[in-house]
């Protein structure tokens, strides 16, 4: 989780400078592919500087904010006007970036909020903006049980040395899969043969030719 904003008596212009990278990120997401590269640098420093939580807009509004939920949804000026998923979609090549907005998220027990209470305008701000599906991604949700059962594996996933899925492997967090392809038996043979023990290769021969339609027919 992230800790509060110590409290403290920002300037004015600090505050108005906070809007400002605020208006810049908010411009980036409606600017379509040409603002759409500027959005993953300009999310980190506000996540970094905590500009979303105390600023002050161009109309001379002093915004105070204490979830960073209720920021991405409230409409311009006082918050971005998107959507989670918008926000996770946007940045789901930066992983790093992506566990801090999983951190900002989350409740003080380490939890994820619950949807929270949206007005009609500020709905009807994020639906036309931009469309929104249900928020949270298998890529998200793993980082989470990461954080929470295997935190020193998080390092080597964030810099890219690990991806989300492996990470979760080598803790014991998910089972290793493989793909065989179900058309061609002698290449579904060739990829079990690379993943599978000998002894693996050996109950399963024994357990395919065991089938139940096989003891059946060995009954009659």
């Amino acid at each position: 989780m992230i800790p509060a904003e110590p409290p403290g008596d920002q300037a004015p212009q600090q505050l108005r400078s906070r809007a400002v990278v605020i208006n810049l990120l908010s411009t980036g997401l409606d600017n379509g592919a040409n603002g759409l590269s500027s959005v993953p640098g300009l999310l980190r420093q506000v996540l970094d500087d905590g500009a979303w939580r105390h600023f002050i807009t161009m109309r001379d509004e002093e915004v105070q904010h204490d979830d960073f939920r209720a920021f991405l949804t409230t409409p311009p000026l006082k918050g971005l006007g998107a959507s989670e998923d918008l926000i996770r979609r946007l940045v789901s090549h930066d992983i790093g970036l992506l566990d801090l907005i999983d951190q900002h998220l989350a409740r003080p027990d380490g939890r994820r909020p619950a949807p929270t209470e949206v007005s009609e305008d500020e709905q009807s701000t994020v639906s036309n903006r931009h469309s929104s599906r249900p928020a949270g991604t298998t890529r998200a949700a793993g980082l989470r049980k990461l954080r929470e059962h295997a935190p020193h594996l998080l390092p080597q996933v964030t810099s890219g040395d690990l991806s989300v899925n492996r990470a979760l492997v080598e803790a014991g967090l998910r089972e290793r899969t493989v793909t065989v392809p179900v058309s061609r038996p002698e290449k579904a043979a060739d990829v079990l043969r690379r993943h599978f023990t000998p002894d693996q290769l050996a109950d399963l021969a024994a357990l395919l030719i065991h089938t139940p339609s096989a003891r059946r027919e060995d009954q009659s």
